[in-house]
């Protein structure tokens, strides 16, 4: 029983994750072809909102209902922090394309040529933190944690061209809405790795955060 729950549970996690995805690849195309994809963003993390409450709920319910122990408990718990983590990645997104749709036909938008290759890493980071989570998968999680350097390297980039720039040429407004972009793809990632370290604790028992290194004794 407690193996079908814990099926259920990985499908709509899956189904969550894929519509955030969707929404940082909207943003991508946001910034790439200066589209306004606000709507669909929107529509898309409404959706994920609403599985964020359902599964929370499932979660509870198969907790309460099979008590489960060890790796199946560790599973659960890691689906249930995911859950809360993939709807922080949505209002990230959502901001994300908010700020980008001020700016993309601005002067700056064109002077900051990093903004795209963060949001790229960023969607790397997390299409692999969900195969990682889907699968159990402690090597691919490890690789996420190691890719988010690049992500906190383009963001500190990306902070210094800006105080390169003759400030005189852009407005405050313009300015700021670029560091907000920048900021949320980077807490895309942050969060990301979150999920992954998640991830190695549940395959493994392996605790990994806040430099720990700790195995379970009794499993």
């Amino acid at each position: 029983m407690i193996k079908g729950r814990l099926e259920k549970l990985m499908k709509m996690l899956m189904e969550q994750a894929s519509y955030v995805s969707k929404m940082i690849e909207l943003c991508l195309v946001t910034i790439n072809d200066k589209q306004d994809n606000s709507k669909e963003i929107k529509a898309y993390e409404e959706k994920v909102n609403e599985l964020e409450n359902k599964l929370e709920e499932e979660c509870i319910y198969t907790i309460a209902l099979n008590q489960p122990e060890a790796s199946n408990l560790r599973t659960i718990v890691a689906i249930m922090k995911t859950n809360v983590n993939l709807e922080r990645l949505g209002d990230l997104a959502e901001k994300i394309s908010s700020s980008t749709n001020k700016i993309m036909n601005q002067p700056i938008f064109n002077e900051i040529q990093d903004v795209e290759k963060i949001g790229r890493e960023t969607k790397k980071i997390v299409d692999n933190v969900i195969s990682a989570i889907s699968q159990m998968d402690p090597d691919l999680a490890n690789k996420v944690r190691e890719d988010d350097d690049i992500v906190d390297y383009l963001n500190r980039k990306i902070i210094n061209d800006l105080l390169k720039l003759d400030y005189s040429e852009y407005s405050l407004s313009e300015l700021f809405h670029v560091v907000r972009i920048s900021r949320a793809f980077e807490r895309i990632a942050d969060l990301a790795t979150n999920i992954a370290e998640d991830t190695i604790y549940a395959s493994s028992g392996t605790q990994v955060k806040h430099g720990a290194d700790l195995e379970e004794e009794n499993e």
